[in-house]
């Protein structure tokens, strides 16, 4: 069945499940621009107990995890999404696809949303494995975001679209005059694209009209960090910026010069980020002016994760660095097989880190109790 240009699975699948994550503290996480996703998780205890436990794969890792539940959503590049336990990496769930998962998966209860090679995009049931509706990508490697019901992604027609989430139904298109290579993200302000000049677009959730654009002045390849009522953005050239979300009204701007290729995070304290020239910094968050700077053994491809006392990095240069939030002090390095190239999750008072190597590695930092 065709509806509103999407293709519908068929009738009788079932619906979503509403999951009860009571008992886990990881649902936040997800990949594909969710809106909370490079905020921070509060942990009872930020001590490092170290490696907990690997887990191998037959290709690399090449795109972050995300962390659902208590569970591991892993893409691999052999064409499969591995769903492991968060507990022990044992497999709970595999299945094959026709083509590569080229971006994280995102995860709103029992609802999954895939970018498959840039062609399609699959909403499946990610326990049942069921696909309940898809739609033509046309190139398309941008990750989506989902907020409040819907999914929105940009095609390669360059036409941001905004579907319900749950069946498909067309909400809105909107037409884009520059070109993105940004995750999509959003909050209750709006969504928000950054192109590659450098604007930063924010839209209507509900009807896809403009709300203001802002100006950068310098290219970018990452999009803008929401830190509640903020935005923090970072440019190539090497300049960070902090924005109103309401209206786009700039705060501060920063130019560490020094190139930036991996997104910034931010707790709303401090801004944390790697750069390509091997530093890794912490901003002030009112004012922007740099708390600390560090040099470490390589370049920074993929964003920060923070806990309540920790900014978790890592480096092409197969390092994981755990470093305390306040002094910069690097508390604990854990050197893998391979690159580092994605961001590290948390789940479960657990760092899960993919690496090039084929492995995933767990570490335990929430101590004992």
């Amino acid at each position: 069945m065709l509806l509103a240009g999407v293709i519908v699975a068929g009738c009788g699948h079932p619906p979503p499940i509403i999951i009860d994550n009571a008992d886990s503290d990881c649902a936040w996480n997800q990949g594909g621009g969710d809106f909370k996703r490079a905020s921070y998780t509060p942990l009872e205890s930020s001590d490092i107990a170290g490696l907990l436990w690997t887990r191998d794969f037959k290709k690399r890792l090449t795109v972050e995890p995300t962390a659902a539940y208590g569970r591991i959503l892993v893409p691999t590049t052999d064409r499969r999404l591995f769903v492991i336990s968060s507990t022990d990496g044992s497999r709970l769930a595999v299945k094959k696809y026709k083509k590569v998962i080229v971006a994280p998966a995102v995860v709103s209860d029992s609802l999954a949303v895939l970018l498959v090679d840039g062609e399609k995009l699959i909403i499946e049931n990610w326990i049942s494995h069921q696909t309940l509706w898809e739609a033509d990508l046309g190139g398309s490697f941008i990750e989506p975001l989902v907020m409040d019901g819907k999914v929105y992604w940009i095609d390669g027609k360059n036409l941001l679209r905004c579907y319900r989430l749950e069946d498909g139904v067309r909400i809105w298109d909107r037409k884009l005059d520059n070109h993105y290579s940004c995750t999509v993200t959003g909050s209750s302000a709006g969504v928000f694209l950054a192109c590659d000049q450098g604007i930063i677009y924010c839209y209507e959730t509900n009807s896809g009209q403009t709300k203001w654009i802002y100006d950068s002045g310098d290219r970018m390849r990452n999009p803008p960090v929401i830190a509640g009522d903020q935005l923090v953005f970072c440019c190539t050239e090497g300049k960070v910026g902090r924005l109103n979300a309401a209206d786009g009204s700039p705060v501060w701007k920063t130019d560490l010069k020094s190139p930036i290729i991996a997104p910034p995070a931010s707790d709303g304290q401090g801004v944390y980020l790697g750069t390509n020239d091997r530093y890794i910094y912490r901003l002030d968050f009112d004012s922007g002016d740099v708390i600390w700077r560090r040099k470490i053994g390589g370049p920074v491809k993929a964003g920060p994760t923070l806990t309540e006392n920790l900014a978790i990095f890592v480096s092409i240069d197969y390092r994981a660095y755990f470093v305390d939030k306040n002094s910069g002090k690097i508390l604990y390095r854990y050197e893998t097989d391979g690159m580092l190239t994605t961001r590290p999750l948390v789940c479960d008072g657990k760092v899960l880190i993919a690496g090039e190597d084929r492995k995933l590695y767990c570490f335990d930092i929430a101590g004992e109790e």
